[in-house]
């Protein structure tokens, strides 16, 4: 099983860009949780962590108590500032095709938001990749650099 980590630091505050319900369907991800429930996520490469709503919670995981709920004093601030409820933490165990990962979530008040999926865990279940960024640029160079010595050297 692979894991995502995110560190979940009770002093930390996480910044996201937008909790609506305003994503077409073509920005959702459905992901299966270990409950056999399905829940779709918004991609949001932008949040520091992922995120899903107390209700849907306690009804996709059937956890109607939050029993597996940890407490957090963690924060999030949403685009523009605006401070989201956190009501706890917990580690979902997700099925996405034949991999199961375990992310960590913070649970939030809003039954109006949509979960969020935050970069760590877009990156991590191949939801999203880069196809560019410094540090591939900086191992592409290193290459090319590596590649221009090589043929000096056979040219000497």
């Amino acid at each position: 099983m692979k894991s995502v980590n995110e560190q979940d630091s009770e002093d930390e505050v996480y910044h996201t860009c937008a909790l609506t319900p305003d994503a077409d369907d073509t920005q959702l991800v459905t992901i299966k949780l270990e409950s056999g429930n399905y829940l779709r996520f918004q991609v949001d490469t932008g949040a520091q962590c992922n995120v899903v709503p107390v209700e849907l919670y306690k009804k996709a995981a059937n956890d109607p108590e939050l029993k597996r709920v940890t407490p957090s004093s963690a924060k999030i601030v949403a685009y523009g500032g605006t401070n989201i409820t956190v009501v706890g933490r917990i580690t979902l165990v997700v099925h996405r095709g034949k991999a199961k990962y375990r992310i960590n979530c913070k649970l939030v008040e809003g039954g109006h938001m949509r979960p969020l999926l935050g970069r760590k865990a877009c990156l991590r279940m191949n939801i999203v990749s880069y196809l560019d960024n410094e540090a591939m640029r900086e191992e592409l160079e290193c290459l090319q650099s590596v590649r221009i010595m090589n043929l000096s050297r056979r040219n000497s």
